[in-house]
């Protein structure tokens, strides 16, 4: 599909209008559906286009993302609009069946390395203008940029949802901060952090790039989970449900989330591989669904294959795969070989991260009491007697 010359985008027609353009399904279950389309103008611009949905809900969740060769203006328009005033994004209704759109964030121009993690990143407003019942939302964007932005369309319960985004409890407006990486003072916030359907912690203080997070995802699913309980919003628990698919479709197929902290090989973090894993293990004892227990399963295999064997049969989980061999420890840790309590030279014996793991093993075994788990519990045990 070629997009207009003036890159003028109906999000109707974009987004409601399935037949107007090819859709990928990247994947469907009787819950939840992902699909991906890609628009070409010319050889220097191209709209992705990421769609998931919650089946039978009418709420999808869209990432749209601009890349640009040379600079370039695009406008998306809204017939049939009426703009709504809220200070958590924009909130619009459009269309002639007057369906809600939600733009939680202005757009943010990004530039991402090889592995995917983010070097730049900088806020590209909306330019807003209303004629007759047509709303514009312009934005312009510079040569190497992906210009990025996340809609919400509502086509269900629209009334419902549009008054759970117009008024706010203080329970919901209350200030969250985790150290220097996490901060969130309303719903829209999260769009700080999910991005083209991943998680990212982007305000990190060691290697200065966005990466991806299954910490950050962690403290917004729970916190979420906690404010739908609170106000019993649906727009919460659907949030939940955005999360933890996100996670499930993440995870590559070696099992091992990357997320290159400290160096440019992206090593893998326990404590964020634990995190995911324990959202997979809410998300299973919330719906039952057997893929999150799977790869629950899946994620602990990968720390279990990188775990250190010690003396006495006992074994000591890692804080990083760096940890796995002293060429790749010395790319960030200043260590000397040492084979105390009869460990391996890079292992540090860190030890929060090996009593996450074991949390999270503990618990796996709950759901699934294979000896497997509990052995490697026992074992990961009694290495801190």
């Amino acid at each position: 599909i070629t997009m207009p010359e003036a890159h003028t985008i109906n999000i109707d027609e974009l987004i409601m209008a399935q037949d107007r353009f090819d859709r990928c399904m990247v994947f469907e279950d009787d819950y939840f559906r992902r699909e991906t389309a890609s628009i070409k103008s010319d050889p220097t611009t191209r709209l992705d286009i990421m769609i998931d949905s919650i089946q039978n809900s009418g709420v999808s969740y869209c990432h749209l993302a601009i890349h640009l060769s040379q600079e370039a203006g695009f406008e998306f328009v809204f017939d049939s609009a009426e703009d709504i005033p809220t200070s958590r994004g924009k909130l619009i209704t459009f269309g002639r069946a007057q369906n809600l759109c939600w733009i939680p964030k202005n757009p943010v121009a990004r530039i991402y390395d090889g592995n995917g993690q983010i070097e730049y990143a900088a806020e590209a407003t909306f330019e807003t203008r209303l004629h007759n019942d047509r709303l514009c939302l312009a934005v312009k964007g510079k040569a190497g940029h992906r210009i990025e932005f996340a809609v919400v369309i509502f086509t269900r319960n629209i009334d419902s949802f549009r008054k759970e985004l117009l008024a706010y409890s203080p329970v919901e407006l209350r200030k969250v901060v985790r150290s220097d990486w996490f901060y969130y003072q309303g719903i829209n916030d999260i769009w700080d952090y999910f991005i083209g359907g991943k998680i990212f912690s982007t305000a990190h203080r060691v290697h200065r790039k966005g990466f991806e997070s299954q910490n950050v995802a962690f403290v917004l699913y729970y916190y979420l989970d906690f404010l739908h309980n609170r106000t019993a919003k649906r727009i919460y628990a659907l949030l939940c449900d955005f999360i933890a698919y996100s996670l499930l479709l993440s995870l590559p197929a070696d099992n091992r989330w990357r997320h290159g902290i400290w160096t440019d090989i992206a090593e893998t973090h326990t404590v964020h591989q634990i995190a995911g894993t324990h959202i997979f293990l809410s998300y299973y004892q919330r719906t039952s669904r057997d893929a999150f227990l799977l790869k629950a399963k899946d994620a602990m295999d990968f720390l279990i294959s990188i775990a250190d064997n010690l003396s006495d049969d006992k074994i000591w989980f890692l804080h990083d795969t760096l940890e796995t061999n002293m060429a790749d420890s010395g790319l960030f840790y200043k260590v000397f070989g040492s084979a105390a309590f009869g460990k391996s030279d890079p292992n540090t014996l860190c030890i929060n991260s090996h009593i996450a793991t074991l949390t999270a093993l503990h618990r796996l075994n709950q759901f699934d009491p294979y000896d497997k788990y509990s052995t490697y519990f026992e074992k990961g045990l009694s290495a801190l007697k």
